[in-house]
């Protein structure tokens, strides 16, 4: 019987104490949409250096890029769209 490979479990993804501007979450969504890899971690570095409180959001981004986990990344964005926090 063949085994099923091993599923990375995505764990909830903690809430950021800074969250990005709505805005920038859809810029992030939208890339990561169409798998700009590139663009979602140079996006999130721009955030980091515009804003240090926003670190543990854009390292997360961009760790996440780093593995090419776009869906995850929608998902980790997708709260802080079109929303205030």
């Amino acid at each position: 019987r063949l085994e099923e490979p091993a599923r990375e479990v995505l764990r909830p993804f903690p809430a950021v104490q800074h969250a990005p501007e709505a805005a920038d979450a859809e810029a992030l969504f939208e890339l990561a949409s169409k798998g700009d890899v590139v663009g979602v971690r140079g996006y999130a570095q721009r955030l980091l250096d515009r804003d240090s409180r926003l670190a543990p959001f854009a390292q997360g981004v961009i760790e996440l890029a780093a593995r090419f986990k776009m869906k995850a990344i929608r998902q980790f964005v997708d709260r802080y769209r079109g929303t205030k926090p």
